[in-house]
């Protein structure tokens, strides 16, 4: 029940790079399903041959993007992987699409089965530049410290909760081009480090937010590197330590050990992440440097009030809210359209309304921000509120979404965007390329007829619709 397809020039090259991805997903698929043992050479001579057409024909400024995309078709075969030669031949799939030339891998993005796997290829991929893992089993830490002997280009590393000593010694040994170094939660993390840490002349970004490192590891990291940092987090901080850093551009925080009043010296602070706060304390920051901000993250925070934040911070771009509760006059503040949010353009709700009593206020919250939010570009939602029909229609009443790109949507406890709603959406949000839905309450059947419309439709609109049993396109 759409009108005439709608083909846009610029998602050309994402249509192409989705046929690439059936290709090898279809290939892969077929050579899982019909391998057994005595075919298992036969299987690493055809994927040898696919190694050396791919590796010889990707041009060098797509194969970042084809290699996430590939890696993203092949980790939605992993539950395939049941026997022994189909984990070995998993591991050949791989090795055919990362390609030697990858600058960027994020394995975040990837289920466990395949980050192990990814992991075995690491010390081949001397040309990565930006580097981002998640998990680690028995064998990953050999893997990883090995990998990052090659990696010499190294500019960007993250893992957050799962790094330790012994790989962040490794990487001040073999990457002494990193500026960026992100492993906030990472408890096997402690002073053993910082002396190492120190040797990084070119670092300007350091999270070690949430590790295991003391006051006293701090403070030793502050003096050593304070005067090329840009972007800090940590946890524990003091006044007196602050005061060092009155030249960050981002910083990480936890809400206590230290007096809101010293970031009236942060001229230049525009990206703040704050966790376990009262709001009392979030708006003292707020008036501080409130009016610089243009990222601003609250985790865990109590009593926020949404119109308080936005009448603070008018050049905000970026806003994410989790697991935080609101003010109890929210209901009452909310209901009048407001005058900030101007410039917002990506927008987080994460469980944020976890309360029966309130759980829809979420509603109220993304009508008042989005209906001042004329250029927001990314949506993501995780919601105990019901997501149901009449909001979104209200949603497109009180703000056009004229430039949406990517919508994430996922229900708690409830239904989520009816496939009417999505409808809507999609209909009306000429620069949407991706939509993520999951907690739908359609049917089946519904949802494949729906699918097949947006492909049809809307080409370049990558949709994904998860229920249960869950169905994605």
């Amino acid at each position: 029940m759409f009108a005439t397809p709608r083909y846009q020039m610029h998602r050309l090259e994402i249509l192409a790079l989705e046929a690439v991805g059936h290709f090898v997903f279809s290939f892969s698929y077929q050579l899982l399903e019909t391998l057994e043992t005595k075919t298992l050479e036969t299987a690493k001579m055809r994927l040898k041959n696919v190694r050396d057409m791919f590796h010889h024909t990707i041009p060098p400024r797509l194969v970042n993007e084809i290699t996430e995309k590939l890696l993203s078709c092949i980790n939605s075969l992993c539950y395939l992987i049941k026997e022994k030669f189909h984990d070995e031949t998993m591991e050949d799939v791989i090795s055919v699409v990362t390609h030697p030339a990858l600058s960027r891998l994020d394995c975040t993005l990837y289920c466990h089965g395949m980050v192990s796997l990814l992991y075995r290829r690491l010390c081949v991929l001397n040309k990565i530049k930006v580097l981002k893992l998640r998990v680690m089993d028995s064998e990953g830490e050999q893997l990883i410290t090995a990998g990052i002997k090659v990696m010499s280009e190294l500019e960007e590393f993250s893992f957050e909760c799962n790094c330790t000593d012994d790989i962040l010694i490794e990487i001040t040994k073999s990457c002494k081009r990193l500026r960026c170094l992100d492993v906030k939660g990472s408890v096997r993390v402690s002073d053993t480090s910082v002396t190492a840490l120190k040797q990084l002349r070119h670092l300007e970004c350091l999270n070690v937010f949430g590790t295991s490192i003391s006051h006293s590891g701090y403070k030793e990291l502050i003096n050593g590197l304070a005067d090329h940092l840009k972007a800090f987090g940590c946890s524990g901080i003091t006044d007196i330590l602050l005061r060092a850093l009155t030249d960050l551009e981002a910083l990480t925080i936890g809400g206590e050990g230290y007096s809101m009043g010293v970031f009236a010296q942060f001229r230049k602070l525009q990206r703040v992440s704050l966790f376990c706060a009262c709001f009392g304390d979030v708006m003292a920051l707020l008036t501080a440097v409130g009016e610089q901000l243009i990222h601003l993250e609250l985790h865990n925070c109590k009593g926020i009030d949404i119109k308080l934040i936005a009448e603070s911070c008018p050049a905000i771009q970026n806003f994410g809210i989790f697991s935080c509760s609101y003010a109890a006059s929210t209901h009452q503040t909310l209901r009048a359209r407001g005058s900030g949010f101007q410039k917002l353009k990506h927008l987080t709700i994460d469980k944020s309304s976890k309360y029966p009593a309130c759980m829809n206020v979420d509603h109220l919250v993304l009508l008042y921000v989005l209906s001042q939010s004329p250029a927001v570009k990314t949506i993501s939602i995780e919601s105990y509120a019901d997501l149901d029909e009449d909001f979104v229609l209200s949603l497109l009443q009180t703000s056009g979404l004229a430039e949406l790109e990517e919508l994430c949507v996922h229900a708690v406890r409830t239904t989520v965007l009816p496939l009417q709603g999505l409808r809507l959406i999609v209909a009306r949000c000429a620069n949407l390329s991706v939509v993520n839905v999951s907690g739908s309450a359609s049917q089946g059947k519904d949802v494949e007829v729906f699918l097949r419309e947006i492909k049809y439709a809307f080409p370049g609109i990558r949709v994904s619709v998860e229920m249960s049993p869950t169905n994605t396109f």
